[in-house]
């Protein structure tokens, strides 16, 4: 009772009424939290928390205990799924039960000490200058047609071997460079700007806002400038879409 009596004054005693089920929770996240994230984050979670659901969605969110997120996690890795997966659904999980407790819908995480499973990363090779440039002139290699007559480049031969030696010479990521734009390319000062990339969702900005600049190298350089006299006259872009 006197344990009681001091959560009644610190006013932390249970909200005496039925919560929500998880689903209908779910779906009260997504409406609050508007535009404070990127939309391919959102759409990352809303997968993640789909699963949930189709697990737990009919559990009150308050019943959800320990013990259900180590049911979740043994089924998922009986279907051979990934740790590093499995570690993002539980945090997909708790994102939206933190807000949960932060109005005081339930006393703690059932999350609370899990500790993420093990992962191991495996090593990605990287591909050699000379092993990139390879790629790049197997395009320009002189095609023939049934006839035995040479077929001209087509305009995404050429496109895509300028793709790959702008990733190579400036280190951008794959939809960073579909976002560069000539006004990004600054000749007078030597400078690359990553500003922007786009996906299949279009134009969004970089994760965690990150816009930078690469100076220019000697092959960076002269490849802008082959490729600004080739240029589009009517895009923005050095990679329009044909």
């Amino acid at each position: 009772m006197d344990r009681v009596k001091v959560k009644r004054d610190e006013n932390n005693l249970p909200v005496l009424t039925r919560q929500p089920k998880l689903s209908a929770y779910v779906e009260t996240y997504f409406k609050t939290i508007g535009e404070s994230k990127k939309p391919g984050t959102i759409e990352k979670e809303k997968t993640i928390l789909a699963r949930w659901t189709e697990k737990y969605g009919d559990m009150r969110i308050d019943q959800i205990k320990r013990v259900h997120v180590n049911r979740f996690i043994e089924s998922r890795l009986e279907k051979k799924i990934s740790p590093r997966t499995i570690n993002l659904d539980v945090i997909g999980l708790r994102v939206v039960l933190k807000k949960a407790l932060s109005e005081q819908l339930i006393q703690r995480l059932p999350t609370e000490g899990l500790k993420p499973l093990k992962t191991t990363t495996s090593k990605r090779s990287l591909f050699t200058a000379a092993e990139l440039e390879k790629l790049c002139s197997a395009a320009f290699e002189t095609k023939k047609d049934g006839a035995g007559k040479t077929v001209p480049l087509t305009e995404n031969e050429q496109q895509f071997v300028d793709y790959v030696r702008v990733m190579a010479y400036c280190g951008s990521r794959r939809n960073e460079t579909f976002g560069i734009k000539w006004d990004d390319v600054d000749t007078d000062n030597g400078q690359l700007f990553i500003r922007r990339q786009v996906t299949e969702r279009g134009i969004e900005t970089l994760k965690n806002s990150e816009q930078r600049s690469v100076d220019f190298n000697p092959k960076l350089r002269a490849l802008l400038a082959d490729m600004k006299e080739r240029r589009v006259p009517d895009s923005e872009w050095l990679f329009p879409s044909p």
